[in-house]
């Protein structure tokens, strides 16, 4: 494909859209993952002060939404050839992938050592 024909289909992708909003939309999702963690993270905080009990699946979703996050910056940012520090990006996707599975290991082995 040469210069043009990439410039035609971009536009042709890009039809009808309005940056700004495209931006926005796309910061907002990122905030209200974030927010959503946050929120996770204080109602599992309390219950483990006040009830002395944590909830596994609030780190499987924490660590799992990281590594998520991590990776697709890597990939996003070196289709777009932004070089310096998306390997930064990567690593932190592949450690927190690693959390990932081991909470849902300690997830599983809490249910398997005490059932419902």
């Amino acid at each position: 494909m040469n210069k043009e024909e990439i410039l035609a289909k971009s536009r042709d992708e890009n039809k009808g859209a309005d940056l700004v909003e495209l931006e926005v939309m796309s910061r907002s999702r990122g905030v209200a993952g974030a927010a959503a963690l946050f929120i996770g993270a204080v109602i599992n905080l309390i219950t483990t002060v006040v009830f002395n009990e944590t909830y596994q699946i609030f780190w499987v979703m924490f660590f799992g939404y990281s590594a998520a996050q991590g990776i697709s910056k890597f990939v996003f940012a070196k289709r777009r050839g932004l070089t310096p520090g998306h390997t930064n990006w990567l690593a932190f996707g592949i450690f927190m992938s690693i959390m990932t599975a081991f909470a849902v290991f300690r997830l599983f082995w809490g249910l398997v050592r005490e059932p419902f």
